[in-house]
């Protein structure tokens, strides 16, 4: 009697402690006969291989995704500091303050001119500053300063902010 060609395999495969397989049963269904077969062979270790290597790439991309979705990143109350005034002397703008998400804590934070006219930074290694100058009247100060946080990884996010200190002379 002729035996029905072998339909696809329904496999269990057993490995040791190394992740090499040692066993493979298996179990042909062929019009309600079924048998068996150990295959402990080099093309079960290849396959074996194979599917070590597509769980090592699938376990690397949700380890990947997961960092994506936890990305260090910063962001600012307001993307200005700012002060307009009639005042005389050194001006003083709003506080801006840079929250860092994300990352490994503790932060570090460091504020630095990018472009434009210089101010002083009030607090340069903290999350929150204000910015200061002395323009002359009816002169304005405008900037743009950047503030990189490093987290404890020494991972690095920055955001820039625009500063604009004005002295603007009102007659009547």
């Amino acid at each position: 009697m002729a035996r029905a060609p072998k339909p696809p395999p329904v496999a269990t495969p057993i490995v040791d402690s190394d992740g090499r397989l040692t066993q493979a049963w298996y179990r042909y269904l062929t019009g309600g006969v079924s048998y068996s077969d150990n295959i402990n062979s080099g093309v079960s270790q290849a396959l074996a291989a194979a599917a070590a290597a597509q769980a090592t790439a699938s376990a690397a991309s949700q380890t990947a995704q997961a960092a994506q979705s936890n990305a260090f990143t910063v962001t600012v109350d307001t993307p200005t500091a700012e002060i307009i005034s009639t005042a005389t002397g050194t001006l003083v703008t709003n506080s801006v303050t840079v929250t860092a998400s994300g990352g490994t804590a503790p932060y570090t934070y460091a504020w630095a001119r990018v472009s434009g006219d210089v101010v002083t930074i009030t607090s340069s290694t903290a999350a929150s500053t204000t910015f200061s100058g002395a323009p002359a009247i009816n002169e304005t100060l405008t900037g743009e300063y950047r503030c990189t946080v490093t987290d404890n990884v020494a991972a690095t996010a920055t955001i820039t902010v625009g500063v604009t200190i004005a002295n603007i002379l009102i007659t009547g």
